[in-house]
């Protein structure tokens, strides 16, 4: 079963082709305009003929892109309900890929699929595949902001404190310092980066397409990727390495090739 929001005024008749092809355990709900009220014969049949749930909604226009923000209120709306986990969008706007990346970055638990297509009929192909991204796994576990303020105060209690430097050991005016005074100086510590060894080819081809080439980098999500339990803690993971901004365009890149990646680490 799936839901699907229909931008009519932006795919007009040729976006609800194949919609005779649902059943009657789908739902289609139609946004049309004054603007874009018009409906060819063929398409009216194919209506007549789908067994799904048809719904349709006059929105007010006059402004830009009216309808896709009531669109996109509504789609929040059915969410909430909890009813439905399969959800498109038709159309061929690509603003729309803005509210699946909200939902796939929030966090909440909500066990949903957004996906987008210019017809019914592409989005039924797409549905067909066995690659289609869910935005949270049914194994995922729940993050609430207070899970999140345990970690990171467990993260503070787990860092060791810091160790005392020893003094030096004073010169005497005259005489070089002796073997035992040497020994007692404090030594600075090198930062020895990690380097990436053993590192699969689905891995490397994943980050150079999020341009990511540094060992050391490298050398941290395949760390990430043996020692997160679950798709949500290594997207947290991937944010405190790369940070926001970047982190989302690497977990973007790793993402479909997540499973097929702790397979191979832990085998």
């Amino acid at each position: 079963m799936a839901v699907y929001l229909v931008d009519f005024e932006n795919v007009t008749s040729a976006g609800i082709s194949g919609i005779q092809r649902l059943t009657k355990e789908d739902k289609v709900y139609i946004f049309y305009t004054a603007n874009a009220a018009n409906m060819s014969f063929s398409a009216h049949l194919n209506l007549l003929s789908s067994p799904a749930e048809i719904t349709y909604y006059s929105v007010a226009s006059g402004g830009k892109n009216a309808l896709d923000f009531q669109l996109a209120s509504f789609l929040g709306y059915l969410i909430s309900k909890g009813e439905d986990k399969q959800f498109c969008i038709i159309s061929n706007d690509r603003g729309y890929e803005y509210v699946r990346d909200f939902w796939e970055r929030s966090g909440i638990p909500v066990n949903i699929s957004i996906n987008s297509a210019s017809s019914v009929n592409k989005a039924l192909m797409m549905f067909e595949s066995p690659f289609m991204a869910k935005i949270q796994q049914n194994d995922a576990p729940a993050v609430s902001l207070d899970t999140v303020a345990a970690e990171k105060s467990a993260d503070v209690q787990e860092q060791p404190a810091p160790e005392k430097e020893a003094k030096p050991v004073p010169k005497k005016r005259g005489r070089k310092p002796n073997v035992t005074e040497k020994a007692a100086a404090p030594q600075k510590k090198q930062n020895v980066p990690k380097k990436a060894e053993g590192v699969p080819d689905i891995l490397k081809n994943a980050l150079a397409k999020a341009d990511v080439t540094s060992e050391q980098e490298t050398a941290e999500v395949l760390e990430l990727v043996k020692t997160a339990d679950g798709k949500q803690q290594f997207y947290r993971g991937i944010l405190k390495i790369f940070g926001m901004e970047k982190g989302v365009s690497v977990y973007k890149a790793v993402r479909p090739e997540y499973t097929n990646l702790v397979k191979t680490v832990k085998q």
